[in-house]
């Protein structure tokens, strides 16, 4: 259930935890979330990867998708996929908008950590074991993810270049 949102000390409206309905945290994001610079700077060649609009609009999907498992499971490690973490990535780039979007979505900082996994084995075992739980959740809320973003936690275990989860939480 999604609660009504209240004033932070900043006056932004902010969603309340815990959420439970992924429709309606979805749609809040979509009145929240303004991500058209991000997308500009992905599609740019000179300036960005030059990706085309339907890479954009998977990678965007997914990051909101991202974005609601933390109002969802705000106790939960969550562990996002490449693409997700790639446009989460140019997303912080944009200091501004991300602490700005951050507080009104979730009021307070989403902290990003680029190193969960690289310290040692047991760690890196962690990480696993937080994208399979992260794909878990996401099946939960959303159903089977998209061809091109996540990949099952057996398919991590299998795949540690081009579809393993990204060493950051």
């Amino acid at each position: 259930m999604l609660t009504e949102p209240t004033a932070n000390s900043g006056g932004t409206a902010v969603l309340d935890r815990p959420v439970a309905d992924p429709a309606a945290v979805m749609q809040r994001l979509d009145d929240l979330l303004d991500l058209s610079n991000v997308r500009m700077k992905l599609a740019d060649s000179e300036e960005g990867p030059g990706l085309d609009q339907e890479q954009i609009d998977l990678m965007e999907r997914e990051y909101r998708k991202f974005m609601a498992m933390q109002l969802m499971h705000p106790g939960a490690v969550l562990v996002p996929c490449q693409i997700v973490d790639e446009m989460w990535h140019r997303h912080i780039l944009d200091t501004a908008a991300y602490r700005e979007d951050c507080q009104a979505i979730f009021g307070r900082f989403l902290d990003h950590y680029p190193y969960f996994g690289m310290r040692n084995e047991a760690e890196a075992q962690e990480l696993t074991d937080a994208y399979a739980e992260t794909v878990d959740l996401y099946r939960m809320s959303f159903g089977e993810p998209p061809i091109g973003s996540w990949v099952s936690s057996e398919g991590a275990a299998r795949c540690r270049r081009q579809c393993a989860p990204m060493k950051c939480k």
